[in-house]
């Protein structure tokens, strides 16, 4: 998997969002990883295939918000500290 710092995927995400379509990218914070990204496709068949008794409370409880759902008229808030 490749990995690129937090402060490069600001600056170059274009490139991030490029590269997420190949393979995922794991995007760090001082030196630890804090995200992946990765294709829309990818993350669908992730979803689909994760029960969700198995998802932690605090993802359980983002699943379900109403700003988890989006339309092409929306953006969703994908910062789970805001959630």
């Amino acid at each position: 998997m490749l990995s690129m710092t937090s402060l490069a995927a600001q600056n170059q995400f274009g490139t991030l969002l490029d590269t997420a379509q190949r393979q995922p990218v794991a995007v760090t914070r001082h030196g630890r990883p804090v995200a992946v990204a990765i294709s829309y496709e990818d993350y669908q068949a992730t979803t689909q295939t994760i029960p969700f008794h198995v998802a932690t409370p605090k993802r359980r409880k983002s699943l379900l918000s109403p700003s988890a759902f989006c339309t092409a008229s929306n953006s969703v808030n994908l910062d789970p500290a805001n959630v």
